[in-house]
């Protein structure tokens, strides 16, 4: 009797890390398939791990929502970050919704999701500050002068403000004779 207990056991462990293995190239092959930007493969391997309950699907799930990100409904959006709000990628997701929302202008979706942002984004910053100008608050672009004045290089989304803040005369050739030789400095 003993004997039959420890060979269903051992059979069991066997089975269950042969799972593991099996999940385990599946995640590989996920990440894979996120590099290769191939959403039609992500998804069948997203359905695969969520119906295992494998632990790392969220990741999978979450490399999904970012291929698809520009086809994603605010919903969807909301309904992933709800699900996976404790997971160290929903920051990361969020400040790439912001960017979306800040890309199409739809400032006002934008501004009651900007607040719930933890770690600064520098793209989201620049969007935030533009749209705030385009609300018509006159101060906002004047703000933007101290990211023009960063050394380190901005994301191509603040060429948007710093185009404005030269249309309205905010920044001069001092201005940018600065920013050349901040560039240079590096």
């Amino acid at each position: 009797m003993r004997l039959i207990v420890w060979l269903v056991s051992l059979s069991f462990t066997v089975c269950c890390m042969a799972q593991a293995d099996t999940n385990g190239d599946i995640f590989v092959a996920a990440r894979d398939a996120y590099k290769a930007r191939d959403q039609r493969v992500l998804s069948l391997y997203s359905q695969q791990l969520q119906a295992e309950n494998y632990m790392l699907a969220p990741y999978v799930e979450y490399w999904r929502l970012l291929l698809q990100l520009e086809q994603t409904s605010p919903a969807e959006y909301q309904e992933f970050l709800n699900r996976y709000a404790d997971l160290p990628f929903s920051d990361r997701i969020r400040a790439e919704w912001l960017k979306l929302l800040g890309k199409r202008q739809d400032w006002a979706t934008f501004f009651a999701e900007v607040p719930k942002l933890v770690q600064p984004d520098a793209g989201v910053t620049c969007y935030a500050l533009t749209g705030r100008d385009a609300q018509g608050e006159a101060s906002a672009l004047q703000e933007g002068k101290a990211i023009w004045l960063d050394a380190t290089d901005q994301p191509a989304n603040c060429d948007a403000m710093f185009e404005r803040m030269l249309g309205n005369k905010l920044l001069d050739t001092e201005d940018i004779w600065a920013r050349v030789r901040l560039s240079l400095a590096k």
